[in-house]
C-alpha cells in the first residue's frame, strides 16, 4: 500500500498544527516501511510506542487550544478524539504479534483514521482561525 502523501487539502490553516499532522503523518507512514528493523514486530511495536506518545500529546494540544479559544462545541471534539483512540486502540490489538506486513485492511484504517482526524480539526481549527481574524 501507499505511504500517505500530505497535501495542502489537509491544512486546518495553522502552521503550528499543520506541522503536528504532518508529523503523525510521517509516524503512521513507518507502519508501511518494510525490513526497518530486525523483525516486523519489533518495527511495529516501536511504531505504535511512538504514535501512542505522539497522538497523546498532540490531541492534548488541540483540546487545550480549543478550550482557550472559546471553541463553542469542544466537549463533542474531545468527545470524538476518544472514540478514535478507542478505535484506533482496538485496531492496535489486531496486529500484536505480527510478523509479516500489515495486512491491507489494517493499512487503510490508519489511513483513514489520519484523514478522519485532520478532518475533523479543519472543521474546528478552520472556524476558530476566521473568527479570530
Amino acid at each position: 500500500m501507499e505511504k500517505i502523501v500530505w497535501t495542502d487539502d489537509f491544512s486546518v490553516g495553522s502552521i503550528e498544527f499543520d506541522n503536528q499532522h504532518k508529523k503523525l503523518l510521517k509516524i503512521i507512514n513507518k507502519l508501511f516501511d518494510d525490513n526497518v528493523y530486525s523483525t516486523y514486530s519489533e518495527h511495529i511495536s516501536r511504531v505504535f510506542t511512538e504514535l501512542i506518545d505522539y497522538i497523546d500529546r498532540h490531541l492534548k494540544h488541540e483540546e487545550m487550544f480549543l478550550h482557550l479559544n472559546g471553541y463553542p462545541d469542544v466537549e463533542n471534539h474531545i468527545n470524538r478524539h476518544h472514540e478514535m483512540i478507542e478505535e484506533f486502540a482496538e485496531q492496535m490489538k489486531k496486529v500484536v504479534g505480527y510478523k509479516d506486513n500489515l495486512p491491507e485492511e489494517l493499512q487503510n484504517f490508519f489511513s483513514q483514521w489520519f484523514e478522519e482526524h485532520v478532518r475533523h480539526d479543519i472543521t474546528a481549527f478552520r472556524e476558530l482561525i476566521e473568527e479570530k481574524r
